[in-house]
């Protein structure tokens, strides 16, 4: 929006460029004056002409700013200065204002790995700072307001630069002949020699070198040609056990069974001769009862 002096010069200006067009009546001119230095008698720039501790109001009024920690509850008027009353909960203002509203505390979320550094205050606002194990990745008035968790560096590689509240974890690959099993630091593969063994295993960038002693490994390596020695061992002795011609194994087969035939009709008849010796017995044992009985019957009678 444009001031009214900033206005009525725009006008004056158009005049001055079109009077080769237009001849202005000399009367006119004089009032066109005459109005142009009234109006500059109470002329106020456009720009704000509040002193630096003021702030100007909806009015166009300079008043007092608030100092910090405070806010305006009732601009100035001209018989009373600015009415300030103090920032009330999680709110703040770091600096004299002529603000109405104070400023709302930032809070430091876990969920984007922060935490608080420094408490809100009436004149000051929440420092936040990184998690542990996490690294600032964006800042704001030397408060961090985004976090991230440190890398973790995989197995096979080691932590070439720890990590910080300002930077993440830098890692690398081990080199040759190492390994990291945890992925924290390289160790050298072990050197079998040395402690008098022979290699087994080779070694990888997450695993050490595997290493025997000499006679294990003679050992190791007697026991799969022994094992083998064993299973040919059986395979021959099943082969020579087994019966050349199959025809004569049937034949004696059926001659083994013939002969349990005989056997079992052998016994056959050996249980019923048995069985009727049995029956016989038992028949001369009731005949001699019964005589025995009559000779005592007669004996009896007169």
């Amino acid at each position: 929006m444009k001031c009214a002096g900033e206005t009525f010069l725009s006008s004056f200006i158009k005049m001055k460029h079109y009077k080769d067009t237009f001849k202005i009546n000399r009367s006119i001119k004089i009032i066109f004056l005459f109005s142009f230095t009234l109006f500059s008698l109470n002329f106020k720039p456009c720009s704000s002409a509040c002193a630096r501790a003021e702030y100007e109001t909806g009015d166009e009024e300079c008043c007092p700013m608030c100092a910090p920690g405070n806010r305006v509850y009732r601009d100035c008027t001209e018989f009373t200065s600015t009415t300030c009353v103090p920032c009330m909960g999680a709110t703040f203002l770091d600096a004299p204002n002529g603000l109405k509203e104070c400023f709302i505390c930032m809070i430091c979320d876990p969920g984007v790995g922060l935490r608080v550094k420094t408490a809100c205050t009436r004149t000051s606002d929440t420092v936040c700072e990184p998690l542990q194990e996490y690294y600032c990745t964006d800042q704001h008035r030397g408060s961090c307001i985004h976090a991230k968790k440190h890398t973790k560096c995989r197995p096979g590689e080691f932590i070439q630069h720890m990590g910080s509240e300002k930077s993440d974890t830098v890692c690398e690959a081990c080199p040759s002949g190492f390994y990291s099993p945890l992925g924290i630091n390289c160790t050298r593969w072990t050197d079998c020699s040395v402690r008098d063994e022979v290699q087994q295993r080779e070694g990888s960038a997450v695993e050490d070198v595997q290493c025997v002693s000499k006679t294990s490994r003679h050992r190791y390596s007697i026991i799969p040609a022994a094992a083998s020695a064993l299973i040919l061992l059986l395979l021959l002795i099943i082969l020579f056990i087994k019966p050349k011609n199959p025809e004569k194994s049937h034949k004696n087969h059926r001659e083994v069974n013939r002969g349990d035939e005989r056997d079992c009709g052998l016994t056959e008849a050996v249980q019923e001769t048995v069985s009727s010796s049995a029956h016989t017995e038992s028949s001369v044992v009731r005949l001699n009862f019964f005589r025995k009985g009559n000779r005592e019957t007669r004996s009896a009678q007169p």
